[in-house]
């Protein structure tokens, strides 16, 4: 089995940094400290210098058995940390990057384009060093790296954005270390990750900040307002033709998120009150590619994050007279606002408390407002 050996630096609370011996991680698993979660610092290069060294400076016997022994527990960890992890894409993300420390699932609306520039701002915060956002196995997936202080090998912070209710299930499953979402937690899945903890707690539950959910026509569309009661006929296939809206002629095509979406809960509950989406609605999973969609159809209309909305060649639609922008949504004009979530098993540890606790700092701030969200902090 290929290792890597790592020190913890954790003086004040770990047994294992007092001891100061090398902790063998195998390959693939995360580089943190099996006994207080920590980042390792890398000592492989320290560790193949000592096993060209002459027997005299070699390990002992007993320091050997003890070696063999704690690489065998750390391997039926990392065996049963993967057990009943997603296949797929789901997965492919948070199985395909090395020393990974750090494994974000969830919301597609957070995990597009915000969570990799905050995991990025994360470890640059950390003294990390060659930072950079790599693609994963799908457009839903990206790994962040970058080279701590001490390392000899990037450290990796995965990102799979397959829907918020990907988070829930990716936690249950330990395939993740923080859920992304863009709703609360549902009754049925606090019970069903109930052995975790209380999930709905301030404990499990950290707010990361306000988004609006903009209403987007393609931009040759004269439509610049509508109010509730038209968007929920329109999204509920009661209106079916721009005609009967005053506007031009042709046949409404709708776009919405896919169920796993916490944007279209969030929508469902703010918008189409209880009744179902129009048949023939297209469903997509990620937020950029319904953009591009409805960029792409004169007569298409669907919803994503006001984020989303600023970048597409899109026009964001009034709601009830009132423009989704950072400005009302801070203010709470603005009828469709969705609160984000990071969510952990209980409470934080390891590099997981780091990166909560990291999200409350001005940093974390400022790439939130420029990602034209609004940061809870403020």
């Amino acid at each position: 089995m290929t290792v890597r050996w790592g020190k913890c630096a954790n003086f004040k609370s770990c047994k294992d940094a007092k001891r100061k011996q090398p902790i063998p991680i195998p390959k693939g698993a995360p580089f943190l400290c099996p006994e207080c979660g920590g980042l390792l610092q890398d000592e492989s290069n320290m560790a193949a210098k000592r096993a060209q060294a002459p027997n005299s400076n070699r390990p002992s016997a007993t320091l050997m058995a003890a070696g063999v022994v704690s690489l065998l527990l750390i391997a039926g960890i990392a065996v049963f940390a993967t057990w009943g992890r997603p296949h797929g894409a789901n997965a492919a993300a948070t199985q395909s990057a090395p020393n990974t420390i750090l494994r974000l699932a969830g919301s597609n609306t957070v995990g597009d384009t915000l969570g990799p520039s905050l995991a990025e701002a994360f470890l640059k915060d950390q003294g990390a060093t060659d930072l950079r956002i790599l693609p994963g196995a799908n457009p839903q997936e990206k790994i962040v790296e970058g080279l701590l202080p001490g390392g000899s090998a990037p450290s990796s912070i995965t990102i799979a954005a397959h829907g918020s209710a990907t988070a829930f299930t990716a936690l249950a499953q330990n395939s993740c270390d923080i859920g992304m979402a863009s709703r609360k937690i549902k009754p049925e899945e606090t019970v069903k990750l109930a052995p975790l903890g209380d999930m709905a707690s301030l404990a499990s539950e950290h707010v990361l900040g306000l988004d609006g959910i903009a209403v987007i026509v393609n931009a040759a569309n004269p439509t610049d307002q509508l109010d509730k009661d038209k968007i929920m006929r329109i999204f509920t296939g009661e209106i079916t033709d721009w005609s009967q809206l005053g506007s031009f002629s042709g046949a409404i095509k709708i776009y919405a998120r896919n169920d796993n979406s916490g944007t279209y809960d969030t929508f469902k509950s703010l918008v189409l009150s209880g009744k179902p989406l129009a048949p023939g609605a297209q469903r997509i999973e990620d937020s950029k590619a319904l953009s591009d969609a409805v960029a792409a159809d004169p007569n298409g209309i669907g919803f994503i994050s006001n984020y989303g909305a600023s970048l597409g060649a899109v026009n964001s639609v009034s709601f009830n007279g009132v423009a989704c922008n950072q400005t009302t949504v801070a203010s709470g004009q603005y009828a469709g606002i969705a609160r984000f979530y990071e969510v952990t098993k209980g409470k934080a540890t390891g590099a997981a408390s780091a990166f909560i606790g990291w999200i409350e700092s001005s940093a974390a701030a400022r790439k939130i407002i420029s990602s034209q969200w609004v940061p809870i902090t403020q």
